[in-house]
């Protein structure tokens, strides 16, 4: 090794060190035998030292604490004043949050399995989107149930005007059928001898009460063989019956496991998911989901208050650069990966991209290949489905409307240990996340607690 930088030096071909082979090939031209044998054993003892210390100083690390956090920066001082950036893992915690507890379903021992053969039909339209159609499911078929009748596969209200529209591409009816099995009897379409038979149309409540079954949907049912849920409101009737336990668990098992979407939903959701992930920022792999809206327009009848803390108690809903003001002040960094439920970019979304540089929607979001076949006017049944899938699953979760949107999209995250939701309110406060957080998380206010359970207590 000596004999090798002696030559080295003498000739003044120190590149050989560095690994170079064409300063090394030109040195040991000139080099007498015996040297370059010894050189070449030097080299290979010199680089297997090398491989050495990189192993140690680059191996994985497998202690949680120790893992790299997606960069939040935060400013610190350092020995002469030098300001330099840091992670604050305390900051990452609060601006991303951690998994919910985790829950399972507890609806199983409250249901009972068919006794008798079903007689009479029960059809359902639903309409105004996913965040309506579980729950307009869970009344059909606590409906079927309570009659004893057979459920015929639903439809969906105009989906015939829709591309990707019908019941069956929206919505996995293998799951569904298998998922009722025994406890409700569901078919396609109505026997032979049926078909000719024109349906009594009900408009049922939602939260429909046996005393309603009884008196409105079964003397229909006697006359006609087949009834067809045909619209949903709210009732008004404030005189509620004590729910039974047995069609809670009905609507648990439809809402949470019966009524999954298809898997080209799923699959289409997850690669606009990963691609969000991708351009996440200096947040990592993490992003946002804000739902401006279901319709395809954003409000009109927001506060246009640049603070959340300015707004009145009567608003339904937020101007959008509320909420771009409460996400810098939060500490969000410009360039936050941010989802928004909106088939292409409006110039009413410049109040937040002029605030926040990574801001996406379905357009720029969709392979190019599948864009036009399914971005049509924003309010299609299979642009809200996607828009229900990936708020279910994004890391911070945004409403601006206290809707059925909302709510639903609430109870799947519940679900999914996504518990992480920013609620603007007139008492939101920037400065503390937990006057932010959704009542349906600090306070347990949601159905989805019905249905599931923590692991230790399935009462």
């Amino acid at each position: 090794m000596v004999n090798v930088l002696k030559a080295c030096k003498e000739r003044k071909i120190e590149q050989a060190i560095v690994g170079r082979g064409f300063f090394l090939v030109s040195s040991v031209i000139h080099l007498r035998m015996k040297d370059v044998k010894q050189m070449v054993v030097g080299f290979l003892s010199f680089g297997i030292f090398v491989l050495l210390i990189n192993m140690t100083t680059n191996r994985p690390q497998f202690d949680p604490e120790s893992l790299p956090l997606p960069s939040v920066n935060e400013s610190s001082t350092v020995g002469d004043g030098v300001v330099v950036n840091k992670v604050s893992r305390e900051k990452q915690r609060r601006l991303w949050g951690e998994p919910g507890p985790f829950l399972q379903p507890c609806w199983e021992e409250r249901l009972t399995v068919l006794k008798e053969r079903p007689w009479g039909y029960i059809g359902v339209v639903l309409s105004n989107g996913p965040q309506y159609h579980h729950i307009q499911m869970a009344e059909a078929v606590v409906i079927a149930k309570y009659l004893g009748a057979t459920l015929l596969l639903p439809t969906i209200k105009n989906s015939e005007n829709e591309p990707n529209g019908q019941f069956d591409n929206i919505y996995h009816t293998g799951n569904f059928i298998k998922s009722l099995q025994g406890v409700v009897r569901v078919v396609g379409r109505l026997p032979d001898d049926l078909s000719s038979v024109s349906p009594a149309v009900v408009n049922v409540p939602y939260e429909a009460t046996p005393n309603f079954i009884e008196e409105d949907i079964r003397p229909a049912l006697k006359r006609s063989a087949v009834v067809i849920l045909g619209n949903f409101f709210v009732s008004r009737n404030k005189m509620k019956e004590e729910p039974l336990p047995e069609l809670e668990a009905l609507r648990c098992l439809v809402m949470y496991k019966a009524l999954q979407f298809q898997p080209s939903v799923a699959r289409l959701g997850d690669h606009i998911i990963s691609r969000l992930r991708e351009a996440g920022g200096s947040a990592g792999r993490h992003f946002v989901c804000i739902d401006l809206s279901t319709d395809g327009t954003i409000p009109k009848n927001c506060s246009s208050s640049r603070e959340a803390s300015e707004l009145p108690k009567s608003r339904k809903c937020v101007d959008i650069t509320v909420i771009g003001t409460l996400l810098v002040n939060f500490g969000f960094e410009d360039d936050t990966a941010i989802y928004l439920t909106q088939s292409r970019h409006d110039p009413n979304l410049e109040p937040l991209t002029n605030i926040f540089k990574n801001v996406h929607t379905k357009e720029y979001s969709m392979p190019f290949n599948e864009e036009k076949q399914v971005l049509y006017s924003g309010r299609t049944q299979f642009e809200k489905a996607l828009d229900y899938y990936i708020c279910s699953r994004s890391d911070l979760f945004v409403p601006t409307v206290s809707n059925m949107f909302y709510s639903n999209v609430a109870g799947e995250r519940i679900r999914l240990q996504n518990t992480h939701m920013l609620v603007p309110s007139f008492q939101c406060r920037s400065t503390n996340f937990s006057t932010c957080t959704s009542r349906y998380v600090t306070e347990k206010d949601h159905f989805v607690y019905k249905c599931m359970c923590p692991v230790d207590d399935k009462s």
